[in-house]
């Protein structure tokens, strides 16, 4: 890859892939609380019919989006990758290249397929089991590679360490 996709475009693709992840996410929250408030308003009224559809498409074409999101940023992690120090050289590990990189593709793929599910419930009828359906390929295929005690952090999708430390200045009195 030419070094000015390292330089402008990914920046530039991560920017705007971070702003449609938080603009996706708090329509999903909005989502879920005119579902709240219209199920609401139905119990208080007394309409409890079973028949009576809640605003499941609005929810779905949301979280659609948000499937979609989350799976560009995925890809976009992949070239992430390339940039990492490691103690004797700097960017993608035999491990990662072989292993780690068609991982992430595959969860790109799980979340994409996801996203047309929950597209396909906001064209049909609207469910919210269709909804469940569009959400469990992601985590099925992601939980092979979470790192567990027993397993090489190689193996591990998640690159980022939440809880280190940042360097600190201690000074000693000699």
């Amino acid at each position: 890859m030419p070094l000015n996709f390292f330089l402008f475009a990914l920046p530039a693709w991560q920017l705007i892939a971070g702003w449609l992840l938080t603009l996706a996410v708090i329509t999903c929250l909005l989502a879920v609380f005119f579902i709240l408030i219209t199920g609401g308003t139905r119990v208080l009224s007394g309409h409890l019919s079973r028949y009576a559809a809640l605003p499941w498409r609005g929810l779905s074409i949301t979280l659609a989006f948000l499937l979609l999101i989350v799976a560009i940023r995925a890809y976009i992690g992949r070239f992430e990758l390339l940039l990492e120090d490691h103690t004797i050289f700097g960017g993608v590990t035999y491990t990662d290249a072989h292993v780690t990189l068609t991982g992430m593709l595959v969860v790109c793929a799980a979340l994409v397929l996801g996203a047309a599910i929950a597209a396909l419930n906001a064209v049909r009828v609207p469910r919210g089991r269709w909804l469940v359906a569009a959400i469990l390929p992601a985590p099925s295929v992601i939980s092979p590679f979470k790192e567990s005690p027993g397993t090489s952090a190689a193996l591990s999708l998640n690159r980022t360490n939440w809880f280190a430390r940042s360097p600190t200045l201690s000074i000693t009195p000699s």
